[in-house]
């Protein structure tokens, strides 16, 4: 019972309700989120009895929430990433190693992460040059069909995978991608269509971008749309 009193004075502790807010506001909305919302969702927070809810609410229907400055301003997390561009390819997936292989590379195993506090979601974590040589590997790799996403795994594959034992930083990210481009004789993955890339993202891309793509031989264009500044934000 004296437990149970501490886990409760703890819970509903101011503290506690501006931690947690802060947290879901930084997830959501921007990394450094304004402190107006976070001292309404703390505030929600205990005049609710720590009502988890009720404090998203308050955040949904903000007007920090819904500004158009926290719009596309969340760098995604690589696991967000090479998951919306699967999902934004509508490749059918009978291969997950190469997806996996991919967020080993850029630091963010599934269940993989060594400490209690989870896997950060903030740009400074993620963005910096080795991850995104990674990415626009990964968008070139997808983009070009070279990843075997709808085909069953070999069996060397579905025992872990070729070791790495190349010194070639390029051959090692082919290698942990499961990117089989030149292996002989394998069938190769429909390259994804640019219209359907483009449709799932819902049309909206920079000009820097629509000209990079215009200027770009046409089986280029998913790699771009996958590789563009406005595909690796949410």
């Amino acid at each position: 019972a004296q437990v149970e009193q501490a886990l409760d004075i703890l819970a509903l502790h101011p503290s506690t309700a501006s931690h947690l807010s802060f947290q879901l506001a930084q997830y959501f909305v921007a990394d450094d989120p304004p402190e107006p919302l976070v001292t309404k969702m703390a505030q929600k927070y205990l005049a609710t009895g720590g009502d988890i809810r009720a404090v998203l609410e308050t955040m949904f229907l903000s007007a920090e929430f819904r500004d158009p400055a926290n719009y596309g301003a969340k760098f995604k997390t690589p696991y967000e990433y090479v998951i919306s561009s699967a999902r934004a390819t509508g490749v059918t997936i009978n291969n997950y190693r190469p997806l996996y292989g991919t967020m080993q590379l850029l630091g963010m195993p599934t269940y993989g992460c060594l400490t209690p506090n989870g896997y950060a979601s903030t740009q400074d974590a993620w963005l910096n040059p080795d991850s995104m040589m990674i990415r626009l590997s990964f968008a070139t790799a997808i983009g070009s069909g070279r990843l075997p996403l709808d085909h069953q795994p070999d069996d060397d594959e579905a025992n872990g995978g070729p070791p790495v034992v190349t010194k070639n930083p390029n051959r090692k990210i082919k290698l942990l991608m499961n990117d089989d481009s030149d292996r002989p004789g394998r069938q190769r993955m429909t390259p994804p269509d640019p219209n359907t890339v483009a449709a799932a993202l819902g049309g909206y891309f920079s000009k820097s971008t629509t000209d990079a793509i215009s200027a770009a031989p046409a089986q280029l264009s998913t790699a771009l749309l996958l590789g563009s500044p406005d595909f690796m934000k949410r």
